[in-house]
């Protein structure tokens, strides 16, 4: 199982199973990234809108969240980055300024990284989500909800930011961008999770062992 999460709802179905928790992980590459020519008043959204759980993520996190956000920040802008954006996808009229369809990019660490904060705000799904994985080691700052940082041994306000409701995200994210929390801090924090859990380099060798495990 890739979390402790999946690991309950399998021993759920069978209590007699026998599961071992090994993670996903990611590109070590990653961990030598950082933050370049941050643009000031800028959060951004990564994920393709052909999976449903991001779809209803960011259309939820644009109704409920940033229509409340720009009434305290008229110059904030929302980057979307990846594909599967529907034709009709509906961004309401005074938002139109303040969100950028961006699609794909050639480069989408040079443009994510230029962001001062990745919104993940996940309402359903299981397992880990790699990309909070990736974000973390590449040294972004994220905002997630419970949901999305499920799986993974985060703290909130340490690694990043944890919100479950419209206005969670509305205060955490105003109190981000006024630099109310410790940002590169919580980046250093992240990129040291990832570097000592969740590089494939660590789960090759858990792999490793568990297949001579069982031998």
């Amino acid at each position: 199982m890739i979390s402790a999460e999946d690991e309950k709802k399998m021993k759920l179905l069978n209590p007699k199973v026998k599961t071992k928790v090994i993670p996903a992980g990611v590109m070590s590459d990653l961990l030598n990234l950082k933050k370049c020519d941050v643009e000031n008043e800028s959060i951004a959204f990564l994920g393709s809108l052909d999976w449903f759980p991001n779809y209803d993520s960011i259309c939820w996190f644009i109704e409920s969240v940033m229509t409340k956000l720009v009434e305290k920040r008229p110059g904030l802008k929302l980057y979307i980055y990846g594909g599967g954006v529907p034709k009709d996808f509906y961004i309401p009229s005074f938002l139109k300024d303040n969100i950028i369809i961006k699609g794909f990019v050639d480069d989408v660490w040079k443009e994510i990284l230029s962001k001062e904060l990745v919104v993940v705000p996940l309402r359903i799904g299981s397992g880990i989500r790699i990309k909070i994985l990736e974000l973390l080691a590449s040294g972004q700052n994220v905002i997630t909800t419970s949901i999305g940082a499920e799986g993974i041994p985060v703290e909130n306000e340490k690694h990043l930011l944890i919100a479950d409701t419209a206005m969670e995200f509305v205060d955490k994210i105003d109190q981000f961008l006024n630099k109310s929390f410790a940002n590169f801090e919580m980046i250093q924090n992240g990129k040291e999770l990832i570097a000592s859990n969740f590089t494939w380099e660590i789960i090759a060798e858990k792999f490793e062992k568990l297949y001579m495990s069982v031998q």
